[in-house]
């Protein structure tokens, strides 16, 4: 046997009996124990590792809190072995791995143990020579070796400890009043400050001498990076450089990418995206220098809000940075609470059960879950909210928001002023696929309106208005609509005018409803320019309606309540453009209207000429039905929907983008799009004419001879016409355009009267 062969006998052979001493010499070495003071530790808790944190039964003895710097970054103090270290990063360092140490250990020893038995049998060390195929398999054996018996007894090690902790667990579990169970059973050491981003000096100002403790909440962090389907994210506290930081869009990887593509429709928006975002992420500030240039208002003088947030099912991101927004961008003098209302979210959505409580238990302002039970639907969870609230205002917030710097004070200030003023802030845009946060310029600013299809639209300001506020940026702007997702409103005012349409089912059509309702019983709607909120805006809806019933029969019922209460012989428009609301069902309107009477509430056409004089409604018009080519049978349809798109020839079906009116203006229109030729091209767009101005445009116009059947456009003298084959999104269609009047069959048109069911014209 060689000599190598025969020293590394001995060391297999010697192995076995110094592992007693590696193990004691080990933990020495972690926990910098006194060797006479071994037998006195009681559990692991008691051991400070050097590469631990030191767990502490009092937090404050750990954790000093994070200390708002000027950069606004917050550092987190944890005491290690002996010192101090100040950690900028967030994630808690992993626990060493003790197997590298004690391999290493192990092999040190073994290289002394070969050289002293060398140096005893009179061998020099020589240089390390090249091995040969059979001593390096002896040696890779060897290795083998150890490493196998190393992993055996780590997992030895492991068993004891699992079986010494559950052990522990259990006696602590005797001795706990279980009352107290759930906050003794929260993790340690990963509690963070729920931290404003408001100026220090600002933040003394608005906060009452003891509201200026820390805060602090319980997060998670053992959870993956990057969701699964239903997978609460792992905590990312605040970063300079985060992600999503100043409302910035969030780049992900290809991976990211592919798994946000897969999940997008849990929720409609990009979950993968909002998950890397923090929960206080930074935003740009909208706001127009007017705004920031004026006096703040008096704190004290203004009424404190409940602010109430319905949610269904809803992303654990989207919702908490919803309510720490609402935190962080407030005076805490004006908050009087946060009420979340969880309309029956699903059991499988965990984050929204147990997880929430816990998270909102520790906010800095009284935050309470109020789950319905059963599914009610936005409206009446909104109204369950209302009647636990107890401020003398409350705020309507949808659950995917975040709220911008200076949000509530401007709000507050006008129901101050008139608590018959309802107040919306301008509801900036965040994007669902990247999370970017986007404002609009307060020269194309925008207010709220309404249309043929009765859904709430945006519209530029009318000239009549810009008129009124001058060149003040700051002033609110009266508007005919609210958007309905985020506005404020005296709680009694609310009251008395009747709180939400019991009737109304889920949600849709109650923004309308009680915007026509404020103007025509003496209120006021106002959009505050200086007052912003993000809201994620969803091409379609993630979740089911209650009891089964479809988007469509919800809004149609709601519609109709609606038209019967509120809009007087307008509602015969709406009934002949869409024959299904005749036969709706719609439940009983009689107490609706005994209230409207009651309040003294003006008519409909009051509000359209005072409030809404740029309503789209054919209010005077020659022609309303479809246009119908002598051709081919085809008729035009406005298809998209939308500005400088094409309208195209479809097969004629009496749909409502089939329907047209030749009004007073002279304009070819559907809702607020009326048909315009180029002069440059001969193509014929869809181009907007919401505005009175807009609809006198001479590329607008058309008249139609009733003897030659022909629509001929007044700016260029020519005749619509039957265009060519073009692709559309994914599809060949036939559009239009004009042509020198030839009195071809394609040049000629027919625009018969659909049958109404009532009248309304003036």
């Amino acid at each position: 046997m060689s000599k190598r062969r025969r020293y590394c006998c001995k060391i297999v052979i010697l192995t076995s009996l110094v592992w007693s001493m590696l193990d004691l010499m080990l933990i020495f070495q972690f926990t910098n124990v006194n060797p006479e003071n071994a037998g006195n530790l009681n559990t692991g808790d008691d051991i400070d590792e050097k590469f631990f944190v030191r767990i502490s039964n009092d937090h404050d003895d750990v954790i000093k809190g994070r200390q708002r710097q000027q950069n606004g970054q917050a550092k987190i103090q944890r005491e290690l072995a002996g010192k101090k270290e100040s950690l900028g990063t967030h994630s808690v360092k992993n626990k060493p791995v003790t197997e590298t140490k004690r391999k290493y250990l192990l092999r040190k020893f073994i290289d002394e143990e070969i050289a002293k038995m060398n140096a005893d049998d009179g061998v020099k060390p020589v240089e390390p020579i090249q091995k040969t195929k059979g001593e390096k398999e002896e040696n890779n054996l060897l290795s083998k070796f150890i490493e196998e018996d190393i992993a055996k007894l780590n997992s030895e090690d492991r068993k004891l400890e699992s079986l010494k902790q559950q052990k522990q667990k259990n006696k602590e579990d005797s001795q706990t009043d279980p009352r107290e169970k759930r906050k003794l059973e929260q993790p340690q050491g990963k509690v963070v400050e729920v931290q404003q981003n408001l100026p220090k000096q600002q933040r003394q100002q608005q906060q009452p001498e003891e509201d200026k403790q820390l805060e602090h909440v319980v997060v998670e962090e053992e959870q993956p990076t990057i969701p699964r389907l239903g997978h609460k994210p792992k905590f990312v506290p605040w970063s300079p450089d985060g992600y999503g930081e100043h409302g910035k869009a969030v780049q992900l990887t290809q991976e990211e990418d592919e798994l946000s593509k897969k999940t997008f429709n849990q929720f409609e928006f990009n979950i993968v995206a909002s998950d890397k975002i923090a929960l206080n992420r930074t935003l740009p500030d909208p706001r127009p220098q007017s705004c920031k240039a004026k006096s703040p208002p008096n704190i004290s003088e203004l009424p404190k809000t409940s602010v109430i947030i319905v949610f269904h099912n809803e992303a654990w991101t989207t919702l908490l940075r919803t309510v720490i927004s609402v935190i962080n961008m407030s005076p805490r003098q004006l908050l009087e609470e946060i009420l979340l209302v969880d309309d029956a979210s699903l059991p499988d959505k965990y984050w929204l059960q147990e997880d929430l409580d816990e998270y909102v238990a520790k906010l800095p302002v009284p935050t309470r879950v109020i789950r319905t039970g059963e599914r009610v639907g936005l409206i009446q969870g909104r109204l369950i909210g209302l009647q636990q609230s107890k401020a003398d205002v409350v705020t309507f917030l949808d659950s995917h928001c975040e709220c911008n710097v200076g949000w509530l004070e401007p709000l507050m200030a006008e129901i101050a002023k008139d608590r018959t003023t309802v107040v919306s802030p301008i509801i900036d845009v965040i994007s669902d696929s990247t999370f970017q946060y986007s404002f609009i310029d307060m020269r194309n600013e925008l207010i709220g309106g309404f249309g043929w299809w009765l859904e709430f639209k945006w519209f530029p300001l009318p000239q009549r208005e810009r008129d009124r506020v001058g060149s003040d940026e700051s002033i609110p702007r009266r508007t005919p609509t609210i958007a309905g997702g985020l506005f404020s409103i005296d709680k009694k005012y609310f009251q008395h005018l009747g709180l939400y349409d019991p009737g109304f089912d889920t949600w849709g059509a109650e923004n309308l409803e009680i915007s026509f309702r404020v103007w025509q019983c003496g209120g006021t709607l106002v959009i505050h320019p200086c007052s912003h909120v993000g809201h994620v805006f969803r091409s379609h809806i993630p979740y089911k309606y209650k009891d089964g019933k479809t988007p469509g029969t919800t809004l149609t019922r709601n519609n109709m309540r609606l038209l019967d209460v509120w809009m007087d012989n307008i509602k015969y428009f709406y009934m002949s453009i869409n024959p299904g609301y005749s036969t709706a069902e719609y439940g009983d309107t009689s107490e609706r209207k005994i209230l409207r009477q009651s309040l003294g509430c003006k008519d409909f056409n009051w509000y359209l000429n005072n409030i809404y004089p740029d309503n789209t409604l054919p209010l005077k018009y020659t022609r309303l039905g479809p246009i119908k080519n002598v051709e081919n049978g085809q008729c035009v349809d406005i298809y998209r929907r939308k500005a400088y798109e094409s309208p195209v020839l479809v097969e004629c079906h009496g749909g409502m983008t089939q329907i047209f009116v030749h009004n007073q203006h002279s304009n070819l229109q559907h809702d607020h799009l009326c048909l315009a030729a180029s002069t440059k091209d001969n193509t014929v767009k869809e181009r907007s004419c919401f505005l009175d101005e807009e609809k006198e445009n001479p590329e607008l116009r058309w008249s139609y001879d009733w003897q030659t059947k022909t629509f001929v456009h007044m700016s260029t003298g020519r005749c619509l016409d039957r265009g060519t084959l073009s692709w559309i999104e994914n599809g060949q269609f036939l559009t239009l355009k004009v042509n020198f009047c030839s009195g071809v069959f394609s040049q000629q048109w027919t625009m018969d009267n659909m049958p109404t069911v009532g009248k309304w014209t003036v």
